[in-house]
């Protein structure tokens, strides 16, 4: 349930539903009722760019509409959403402004999770032991991380271009073209052994698995390939 404001032009009171009160922790009437009161509420960096989009409302400049942390009477930050709309003379001055306030802490939350999510996963796949690389339907690569790259000796720039390297002796096309029928397929991947060229010109040997990305339905893939040259060595 959202708080209903309104202020009219040269006044220094606005009116508060006390909807607004409950959404900060307040008692009915608790809020002040003044600009410069409820302002108070805003940090000063945030208050700053507030008044310039308050401003720009104004002046018919465009909508009132933000997504501010407020402190709450118990000291706790919350994050609100501020929309309003302004009746204007017929001169262009600004007469009354209106509007509502909602309580969107929980969603900013979700938000903020799904962030630290990505940036958790994306510090995984720059950081793995694993190689990796995503590539389209056509098989040109479109991001392959630090390990990839080491395995193959090129920059992920250098892959994701036009032309990018071959990396594949013929040999195992065939190979490859029947993992990606089987990925696409939804089939459990398995790996399989083969050799890469490196930009050295010596073929690398590893181990490599091919996964469809959810949702491409099969037009972009992960190849996860591990370096065995050790591990051939020992043999």
């Amino acid at each position: 349930e959202e708080g209903i404001w309104e202020w009219q032009a040269g006044q220094t009171r606005l009116f508060l539903s006390p909807r607004c009160d409950t959404l900060l922790g307040y008692p009915k009437g608790g809020l002040p009722r003044t600009v410069r009161g409820l302002l108070r509420h805003l940090a000063r960096p945030i208050r700053r760019e507030f008044l310039i989009s308050l401003r720009g409302h104004l002046s018919g400049k465009g909508a009132l509409d933000s997504v501010l942390p407020v402190t709450r009477i118990d000291g706790s930050v919350g994050w609100f959403h501020v929309a309003g709309k302004t009746e204007f003379h017929a001169g262009g001055r600004p007469e009354r402004t209106a509007g509502a306030i909602a309580d969107v802490t929980g969603l900013r939350r979700a938000q903020q999770e799904v962030i630290d999510s990505h940036a958790r996963l994306d510090a995984l796949y720059r950081h793995a032991s694993l190689g990796m690389a995503m590539v389209d339907g056509k098989g040109r690569y479109l991001q392959a991380n630090s390990e990839f790259c080491r395995i193959v000796g090129y920059s992920e720039d250098e892959l994701c271009c036009d032309q990018p390297p071959l990396l594949t002796p013929a040999e195992y096309a065939a190979r490859d073209a029947r993992a990606v029928v089987d990925a696409c397929l939804g089939a459990r991947g398995k790996a399989y052994e083969k050799e890469l060229l490196h930009s050295s010109g010596k073929r690398v040997p590893v181990m490599v698995m091919t996964t469809v990305v959810g949702g491409s339905d099969g037009s972009h893939r992960w190849i996860v390939v591990e370096d065995v040259t050790e591990r051939k060595r020992e043999q």
